[in-house]
């Protein structure tokens, strides 16, 4: 609809985290003729951008991100996946 060609969407379905994604996700990129320095696009929730960024680096791509739309939550549901999101940098600093 956005006028990206069906054939231009990979999408990696297997994964449980945001790390397992990015690493799945390097594996099937493996089997296309893509330039070094390619980017990718990755589509998120608004308070999962920073870290699949972050995370994508750090796993040698060069990401861009775009917040998918999100349902309208509660402000209480807002401040939590953030907080939530928060600690979870914090963990993938150390850990992924």
């Amino acid at each position: 609809e956005k006028g990206v060609k069906k054939e231009q969407i990979l999408k990696e379905e297997k994964s449980t985290n945001t790390k397992e994604n990015l690493l799945y996700t390097k594996k099937i990129l493996e089997n296309y003729d893509l330039e070094e320095d390619s980017t990718i696009l990755i589509v998120t929730n608004e308070f999962h951008v920073f870290r699949s960024k972050f995370l994508a680096r750090r796993y040698g791509f060069i990401p861009y991100a775009k917040s998918a739309p999100s349902p309208t939550y509660p402000k209480y549901l807002k401040f939590y996946f953030f907080l939530r999101e928060y600690f979870a940098v914090i963990k993938s600093l150390i850990f992924d």
